[in-house]
Parts: C-alpha cells; structure tokens; sequence
C-alpha cells in the first residue's frame, strides 16, 4: 500500500511540476485574460467528464475486478462519445461557454474522458506503473507541444493552447490502448444489459456526488466571472490551480486506497485515519511553502498580470487542506461501495457555497470567494465525520480527531 502510494504521488508530483511549467509559460504568454477564459473552458470540460462518467467514471475501478474488460471499455468509449456531444450542444444551447472554443471543446473532452477510462481500469487491476507512465506522457507531451505550437505559428492565442492538449492527449490515448491490449481478461458470463443496470445502480451516485462536488467548488468562478470579469477570475483560478497542487498527496492516497479497498482479492485493508493524518500535515507543510514565498517571486515567475496572487494562497489554503480530508473518506466509502455518503456532502458543500458566493462575492469580492469555499468545504467535511462516526460504533469522536490531527501519528503508517 505504502509503496504503491508513493510510486503514484512521486508520478503525481512530476505532473504537477510540468502542469506548473505549462501554466507559468501559458500565463505569461497568454496573459491573465486569456488564462480566465481557459479556466471557465476548464469548468466546462469538467461538467462534460462528469456527465461521461456517469458510466466511464470511478466505477470502473470497483468493476474492473469483476467484470471483463472489454465490456469495460465497450460501453464507457460509447458513453463517452455520446455524452460529450450532449453536453456541449448542451453548454451552447444555453451559453455556458465561449462560442469560439465550443469544437476545440469536443474533441478535448472525448479524448480526455477516453484516457481516463484506460486510466481508471489501471488503478482497479492495481497496475499502478501504467497508470504513472501514461499520466507523465500526456502532461509531458502536453508541455513539450505547446512549447513547439507557439514557436510555429504567428498568433498566439487560446486557439493554440487547445490544439496542444488535443495532439497530446491523442497521442497518450494510442500509447495507454497499445499497454491495454496486455490487460488479462476476466471471463465473468454478464450480459450487457446486466452490466449496464449494475453499472448506473452504483455510478449514478458517484455522478451526484462528482457534480455536486464540482459546483461546489467552483461556481465562485461564474461568480467571480459575472461580477469583475475574465481578468480577475484568471488571477483566482491561477491562485486556486497553484493551491490545489497540495492536494497531490490526498490524491494518490485516495487513488491506491480506492482500488485497494474495492479489490475484492485483497484482504488487508489500509487504516483510512491514518492516511488522512498523512494527507493533512503533508499538505499542510506545503501550503506553508506556498505563504512564506514573497509576492515578488511569483510576479516574476508568472508575469505582473498575476499580482496579488499570494493572497489567494493564504486565503484558499485552508480550504485544500480540508478537501485533503473530504477527498480520502470519500473514497474510503466509495471503495466500500458507499457512494451516496459523499454525494450528500457535496450537497452541503453546494448549498453553502451557493448561498454564501450571492451574499458575499459581489460585496467583498475575493475575500468573500475564499470565504464562501472554506465555508463549502467544512459542511462537506462536517458531515463525512459524522457519518463516519455513526458507522464507526468502535470510536470515540475525540479519539477519531486525535487520529487525524495529532502529527505524532504519522510514526504508526508504517503499519498500514
């Protein structure tokens, strides 16, 4: 488990440091106005992946194990392709996104939603090496070809930054079928309408819970974006992109205990309190990095367009490390086939951040952002402890905080 988890978070961490290569190099360029525009595409993209992944989706892991893969495959490539189409006819139709973006859009989400089927099957069979290559690959091809596309043509603009992803993330997704193709098939007699009823029975919570989620994490963007434009919302999403980079370590974590804990062929289960100790004060010694770095070195590294940004960290902060704890007892119950536990948080989250972006963003603007998505992501995270307190009749709640937030526990994961 532990060596699985750090394999994943060190392939993570050379994402991150090329996703932060291609967003210093693409804000510079580009400008925080453009970099807005690519953060509200962004949002759209991840409206669209929810949608596919309704029967692409995190699913996958828990059925990779028990169903053949083929069939796997089969039905979530056909989801994907179809859903994608109905969602961004869906975002034209009632101008959710940018009119000149809406085919760059497309063929964007298909690829991607494509990739992380293979992705996905990976992480259920365990094979966490192929999972680490190919998300190096595509982050790397993704640099490297941007790089190469601005050198080429004469104008710059968004229109370039989409045509890199899209040579990249068509390129990642021929490499991620040829290692597929040595995938050991599993020979459960299901037929395909079996399969689909079984598959929607349990991913149309994991879809609430991702939706929700991403609301509530998110609508300060379209907030933010109605009431002081795609300038300001560049410097936020920048800021909000550079803090969420913590959420490395919760990410590999939840990814390896996913898979681990729905693998029906493994018996030692990981101690799930333990790992968000870990999650938690790992990260929180990297936002830590992220406040005492002055003003000055991220106005040179990201371009004058970008300053106040450090504020964003400071405020934002907080909120990351508590989505480090929602983000691995979400998965905790979603290994467990429990997917109806986080979509209810992220319907706490949605409301309180709703409610609080009207009431606060257009009056105090930033700070009211920050303080509408800590607010988002404490209900969440309140109401996964009380669940996990209620179905965990062996713990006291202080014993269970103890576990958690007490650092000297880190010494105990050797045992998970």
């Amino acid at each position: 488990m532990i060596k699985k988890t750090i394999h994943l978070f060190f392939s993570k961490v050379i994402v991150a440091v090329l996703n932060f290569l291609l967003l210093l190099y693409s804000a510079r360029l580009l400008g925080a106005e453009s970099r807005g525009i690519i953060n509200l595409l962004v949002v759209n993209l991840s409206i669209i992946v929810l949608f596919s992944e309704l029967f692409s989706g995190p699913v996958l892991v828990y059925f990779s194990t028990r169903i053949n893969n083929q069939k796997l495959k089969l039905i979530a490539g056909a989801w994907n392709f179809v859903s994608s189409c109905m969602v961004v006819f869906m975002l034209k139709y009632f101008n959710l996104g940018k009119d000149e973006f809406y085919f760059e859009l497309l063929v964007v989400s298909i690829l991607y939603g494509n990739l992380n089927i293979y992705q996905l099957i990976f992480t259920g069979l365990e094979k966490i090496n192929a999972l680490n290559f190919v998300l190096i690959l595509n982050s790397t091809l993704q640099l490297i070809l941007f790089f190469i596309t601005t050198a080429l043509v004469p104008k710059i603009d968004v229109h370039v930054y989409f045509i890199s992803w899209i040579l990249a993330l068509g390129i990642s997704n021929l490499v991620a079928l040829s290692i597929s193709k040595n995938e050991k098939i599993d020979s459960s007699e299901i037929s395909y309408l079996e399969f689909i009823k079984d598959i929607f029975k349990k991913s149309k919570w994991i879809f609430l819970a991702n939706l929700l989620h991403l609301l509530a994490v998110r609508i300060i963007y379209f907030f933010i974006e109605s009431s002081y434009g795609n300038t300001t919302l560049g410097i936020v999403g920048t800021g909000v992109s550079l803090s969420e980079s913590l959420l490395l370590i919760s990410s590999s974590i939840s990814t390896v205990l996913y898979s681990r804990i729905s693998n029906i062929n493994v018996m030692d289960k990981p101690n799930e309190l333990l790992l968000c100790n870990a999650g938690f004060w790992i990260s929180f010694i990297g936002w830590m990095f992220l406040i005492v770095v002055p003003e000055s070195f991220w106005s040179l590294l990201i371009g004058k367009d970008f300053y106040g940004i450090k504020m964003i960290f400071v405020l934002y902060g907080p909120s990351v490390l508590l989505m480090v704890l929602s983000t691995i007892l979400s998965n905790f119950y979603s290994g467990n086939g429990n997917y109806k536990t986080p979509a209810i948080g992220s319907a706490f989250g949605l409301f309180f951040a709703t409610v609080l972006s009207i009431l606060l963003i257009k009056k105090y603007g930033i700070i009211g952002a920050m303080i509408s998505a800590f607010f988002s992501n404490l209900f969440q995270l309140i109401w996964l402890f009380y669940y996990y307190k209620k179905s965990q009749t062996n713990i006291k709640f202080v014993q269970m905080l103890r576990s958690i937030f007490n650092p000297f526990q880190l010494k105990h994961l050797i045992k998970v």
